[in-house]
């Protein structure tokens, strides 16, 4: 609470504004992933240890009194029946118990035991409240749930609570044994304090999983979400493991001795800043920060303990040399230990004396630990770089410096909107700091708003000198993206992949070679890596690209098999299954394509458009290789499956469009035309609606309505729209019957970004071209 007043005799409460969304909403949808169970689980236990702190207990811990902000951070609700915890010496236990307070109060399936029983509560009740909370963010599940208050009550005072894992396989065994710890029956087995619980949770973490990868809409459709959705910057993954060199250095984070979880930051920013220093000496090869944390958060193979950090830096990055250290507090300082050890062998290359300084000024210890790592890395490596241990740009201020590498994690887990707003705290802490503004580009790009990719861009040439040779190439591919150069886009992809080998540069670079029409050269690099390790292991677009380039290739038993294998790997997600449908439905195998979507309409539960994207990819391509009819029943099981989506309640333009498009294709031209005159009421600057209502009125021979909407597009000044508003007036062209003209415009569109391969050979709208021999050339792959 901020203010309390009283003004013409109305009391007034001025409290704190909470954005966000509370945490019983997001379990709503189902468990939480590990790494948001440890993350959020950790920062509640830790409120709670501060409202403890301050003698309160808070008595009614429960996931509708959590709530996440935007950017990831929790904040605990509801201290309405919380009480002073006073502890008299008269009523202090012989034993010096913590403070406690009497009576029963707060949530059924979330209270102690003792409190069920009107006992004394003290903060061990918000520990039992705190193992409720974890045993459902981890299994979607209340430890006792039931309809009836007293059966639920009855087991909470005298069953034990059903183990975690046998509700959730891939649950780390010290994550159950901690929640399980919490919600014991008496108190004196429980941990004595919230804070316990939160290092507990940390240290119990083990390999963490991140989420799934949000499925790309498909490539046949709409490549610019494929590349917003592509920006790699330094994903790990690997085909042929990197060969190992010592001159490759990768700066593991420093370990958190303190026991204090609020200096956890501190280790990533230790290492981020000695990896940053380095790599301004252009003397040694520093593997990213963000790859080296991508590395150390990767789970294990299955039923396989962990190799050491060193090892898997090694053999992820070709590191031959690894920093990695710790910190601990003594008394007002802050120590720091850092060590150098050869990878391969694990051998002690270099021991430093401890840095030590005041825990009050962080930033200057960290920045005379930088300088000892780099001089000691000169006697092991390169005596010339001792010049530049005493070298380096201003550091940023800690405060930008926090919130740059907690965004960092954030960009890791693909959570863009997060990092998005991490990463703009740093450059507003300290505006001379480039990196951040970096990433809100790359985080912008995913979100699509090119006006901001662009701005930033502009900026950042000012400050290109202060930015390391990947970051700079980084930079520079943002630039070939805003002006629509694949070409360009395909150049800066490989020299960022060569200078930072084996990270997702590398299936970034073959993704350019697929929006050149170069379907081979694609298919060949990405052949090259392996999408079972690293950040490809959850990377559904990596299956898109590869099985597109089989399909534009003709190679439809390769886009199977490859499209099978993504199905095993990706079996819950539509567009894995859309691939398969895709090389069926091209091999004429119509029967399986039609089991495969009955699989797909009854068992896909993915949040957002689901099985309608596998339905629509399935008439498209059934109606491109000659089965007119299949596609026709197909289009209309979309129409159905769109249409139910928005009754359930989704209102999405990209809702509405899709059910456009399965209209289209389902040839229904009245109900579409009327359909995409209301988006284009709502929307009216989108061209993909302008284009389908010129396409529609052409199809119905209303040539002036076309006519008006070619010239709408025309007018059309997006200069960011890489080609696609250029593409429908060459789509209209043809639907009226001008083909020449249509042709010269599919030329435009490609020199504007638009990779025409993509969509020309599946889009009916171009059936009177297929003999032209400008569009066979237009067609035909490249390379």
């Amino acid at each position: 609470m901020h203010e309390f007043e009283t003004v013409d005799g109305v009391d007034l409460l001025v409290t704190e504004l909470v954005p966000g969304r509370a945490l019983d909403r997001r379990l709503a949808n189902g468990p939480l992933s590990l790494v948001d169970l440890v993350a959020l689980g950790a920062q509640v236990a830790e409120a709670l240890e501060a409202a403890h702190a301050e003698g309160l207990i808070h008595r009614d811990v429960k996931p509708a009194n959590v709530m996440v902000t935007p950017d990831g951070r929790v904040k605990l609700l509801d201290f309405g029946l919380a009480q002073l915890a006073v502890q008299t010496r008269a009523e202090a236990a012989p034993g010096g118990g913590p403070p406690a307070v009497s009576g029963p109060a707060g949530t059924l399936g979330y209270m102690a035991p003792e409190c069920l029983l009107g006992m004394r509560c003290d903060r061990r009740a918000d520990v039992y409240g705190l193992g409720a909370l974890l045993f459902e963010m981890a299994t979607g599940q209340s430890p006792f749930a039931g309809d009836d208050p007293d059966d639920v009550a009855c087991r909470v005072l005298h069953e034990a609570p059903r183990a975690p894992r046998a509700l959730r396989a891939d649950l780390p065994a010290r994550l159950e044994a901690v929640i399980l710890r919490c919600l014991e029956k008496s108190p004196a087995a429980r941990p004595a304090t919230a804070g316990e619980v939160a290092a507990a949770l940390r240290a119990a973490a083990g390999p963490r999983r991140r989420p799934a990868a949000v499925p790309a809409t498909r490539i046949a459709l709409a490549v610019a979400a494929i590349v917003a959705a592509a920006v790699p910057l330094a994903w790990r993954m690997r085909g042929a493991a990197p060969t190992v060199s010592r001159d490759r250095v990768a700066v593991a984070v420093f370990e958190n001795l303190t026991g204090d979880p609020a200096l956890d930051a501190v280790g990533r920013v230790v290492a981020d800043w000695i990896a940053l220093g380095l790599s301004h000496t252009g003397l040694v090869d520093v593997v990213p920060a963000i790859a080296v944390l991508q590395v150390a958060e990767a789970p294990g193979a299955a039923g396989q303990g962990r190799a050491p950090l060193r090892t898997r830096l090694a053999e992820d990055t070709g590191a031959g040399t690894i920093v990695s250290g710790s910190y601990f507090r003594r008394g007002e300082s802050i120590v720091f230990q850092a060590q150098v050890v050869d990878a391969p062998t694990g051998r002690l290359a270099v021991a430093l004396d401890p840095v030590e300084g005041p825990a009050r000024d962080v930033p200057a210890v960290i920045e005379r630990l930088r300088r000892r790592v780099t001089a000691a890395l000169a006697t092991t490596l390169d005596p010339s770089l001792s010049s530049w241990a005493s070298v380096s740009s201003r550091p940023p201020t800690y405060e930008a410096y926090l919130a740059y590498v907690e965004g960092a994690q954030r960009f890791v887990r693909r959570e863009w909107r997060a990092a998005l707003a991490l990463f703009e705290v740093a450059a507003a802490a300290d505006t001379a700091y480039a990196y951040p503004r970096l990433h809100a580009a790359l985080c912008h790009l995913n979100l699509g708003a090119p006006a901001c990719v662009d701005s930033i861009v502009r900026g950042l040439e000012a400050a290109r000198a202060s930015l390391a040779p990947l970051d700079r190439t980084v930079l520079d591919w943002l630039k070939t993206w805003l002006a629509g150069d694949l070409e360009g886009g395909w150049r800066t992809a490989r020299a960022a992949a060569r200078l930072a080998p084996g990270t997702l540069w590398g299936y970034q670079s073959g993704l350019q070679e697929l929006l050149l029409n170069r379907p081979r050269a694609a298919r060949d690099a990405l052949r090259a890596l392996d999408p079972r390790r690293g950040a490809l292991r959850d990377w559904l677009p990596y299956w898109e690209t590869l099985t597109a380039a089989s399909h534009m290739l003709g190679d439809h038993r390769s886009e199977l098999a490859d499209a099978r294998r993504a199905r095993r790997l990706h079996p819950g997600m539509s567009s894995a299954i859309g691939n398969e449908v895709r090389a069926l439905c091209a091999l004429g195998r119509v029967a399986e394509a039609r089991a495969l979507l009955d699989t797909c309409e009854a068992s896909i539960e993915e949040p957002g458009r689901g099985a309608g994207t596998a339905l629509l990819v399935a008439a498209r391509e059934l109606a491109a290789h000659g089965h007119p009819g299949e596609a026709a029943a197909v289009a209309e099981r979309a129409i159905a499956w769109c249409a139910a989506r928005l009754r359930r309640g989704a209102a999405g333009e990209a809702d509405s469009a899709d059910l456009v498009g399965a209209l289209y294709a389902a040839r229904r031209w009245r109900e579409a035309m009327a359909l995409v005159a209301a988006l284009l009421a709502a929307h009216p600057d989108n061209p993909n609606h302008v284009g389908y209502l010129g396409a529609l009125a052409a199809r119905g021979a209303d040539s002036a309505l076309a006519r008006a909407c070619d010239a709408r597009l025309a007018a059309m000044t997006d200069r960011w729209s890489h080609g696609v508003t250029t593409y429908w007036r060459a789509d209209i062209a043809a639907l009226l019957g001008d083909a020449d003209g249509a042709m010269a415009l599919l030329g435009r569109a490609r020199a504007e970004g638009h990779p025409l391969a993509f969509k020309l050979h599946a889009d009916p709208d171009f059936e009177a071209l297929r003999d032209h021999p400008g569009y066979l050339a237009r067609v035909r792959p490249r390379g």
